[in-house]
């Protein structure tokens, strides 16, 4: 739950930074950045009941107020750029698919093939070992959707239909 809100977040503090960088610039946008957070601060110290900042206060106050609003254009850029978020997730592949060594690793490594595999018909009869994949979510901008990335960091090993074909076959040959 804490990383979907964070993600909320920082897709609403992007978006808004966004906004106003193409509307007002970069040094009219920290400008502004700089004059409403100043006059926001000058309230709140006003209503907790301090007097009025002095002009050398102010004049001190705006200027550390420069630097945390060249920090704030500063991730706005960063959170454009970066990883959003990522997931981790073991999976395997169902029976009957058919075997593709790019997702998936033979459990058996056959190095005999049988009739219907020569004929390109690899079948997948189970999942012996699960993989593992880790699906990116990236944030490219406001007008586009976020992207999804998913990389197979181990693939599940299978056993291929043949090798019960094999077993079958060499078996019903021993009984007769």
């Amino acid at each position: 739950m804490a990383p979907a809100i964070a993600g909320r977040w920082r897709a609403l503090t992007k978006s808004n930074l966004d906004r106003l960088h193409d509307r007002l610039g970069p040094k009219a946008l920290s400008s502004v950045l700089n004059d409403t957070i100043f006059t926001q601060l000058s309230a709140i110290l006003t209503l907790a009941g301090y007097p009025d900042l002095s002009q050398e206060v102010s004049d001190e106050l705006l200027l550390n107020l420069t630097s945390i609003t060249k920090s704030i254009l500063e991730l706005r850029i960063a959170i454009g750029e970066k990883t959003l978020f990522y997931e981790l997730e073991a999976f395997f592949h169902p029976f009957g698919i058919p075997f593709d060594p790019a997702s998936m690793e033979d459990s058996f490594g056959s190095s005999r093939k049988s009739a219907s595999e020569e004929m390109g018909d690899r079948q997948i009869l189970c999942t012996t070992d699960l993989g593992l994949k880790r699906t990116v979510a990236k944030f490219v901008s406001i007008e586009q959707e976020t992207t999804f990335e998913v990389d197979i960091l181990l693939m599940p090993k299978v056993v291929l239909q043949s090798v019960l074909d094999d077993f079958i076959g060499t078996n019903v040959g021993s009984v007769a």
